[in-house]
């Protein structure tokens, strides 16, 4: 009986060891709490893919080709936050990637002004807000002057909310990546017209009208960035840029 015991006891310890250690090797993560975080990365994936170079300066002809070519490449990534969308937001974002599918294919960008798909946009971009970790910068866009920009910011995902408190100029905020090996202050590069563009690299836009908002979201990394409005004063295209009159700020992400 004692040696019954003992045995009892060994494999009694042995199972105690092989729970132990499964429970060590093996973690359990929340399907819903999985599904948010995948959710997440998709629609980081989606917010921050760089429209192709050129498609703001391109003629309406090519444009629309570039639109269509930009609209194809983010499609898949919005279809697969679609498949793993939470339910909370599940239908509005069946009213983005259907947007996005028609963009794919007619190359015309009004089904992105239609207020459903706004409405749609802006619950989803809240919900982003909420629940993706996501830091946020609120910015006030004025003539001619960025309100909001903080010297330095965390590395890692940001929205930066454009509020455009103008009376008559639309106002664009451009972030733009300043080249590791570029020293001068950026009140020096914007100076530099063509030149200024082999020192910089964009990595988020936005743009809104007087009294309305919008936003850009971009994955920070360490370095020294910069944002910028390139709208032309009075919406003239001979018109300098309102950077050209002090529509900068410059910041450090560490």
């Amino acid at each position: 009986m004692v040696l019954v015991a003992l045995i009892a006891v060994g494999l009694a310890a042995c199972g105690g060891d092989d729970e132990d250690t499964a429970a060590q090797t093996t973690t359990t993560e929340d399907p819903v709490a999985k599904q948010k975080r995948d959710y997440c990365d998709k629609s980081l994936q989606v917010e921050t893919a760089q429209p192709p170079p050129g498609l703001f300066e391109a003629p309406p002809a090519q444009q629309k080709e570039l639109v269509k070519q930009f609209a194809s490449q983010i499609l898949p990534l919005g279809e697969e936050a679609q498949r793993i969308a939470p339910p909370e937001i599940k239908t509005d974002i069946d009213v983005l990637v259907g947007a996005t599918r028609t963009l794919s294919q007619s190359g015309d960008v009004r089904a992105f002004g239609q207020p459903n798909f706004e409405a749609a946009e802006q619950r989803v971009h809240v919900y982003d807000l909420q629940n993706c970790g996501w830091k946020r910068v609120d910015v006030a866009g004025v003539d001619y002057a960025f309100q909001g920009i903080p010297q330095t910011l965390a590395a890692g995902p940001t929205s930066f909310e454009l509020a455009n408190k103008a009376s008559k100029e639309d106002h664009e905020l451009a972030v733009l990546r300043i080249n590791d090996d570029v020293k001068e202050p950026f009140a020096d590069i914007v100076k530099q017209g063509e030149q200024a563009r082999q020192k910089v690299r964009p990595v988020g836009q936005t743009e809104a009208e007087p009294g309305k908002t919008d936003y850009a979201i971009v994955k920070l990394e360490p370095g020294r960035y910069a944002v910028s409005c390139f709208i032309p004063v009075g919406g003239r295209e001979d018109g300098p840029p309102h950077a050209a009159r002090g529509m900068f700020a410059e910041f450090t992400v560490s």
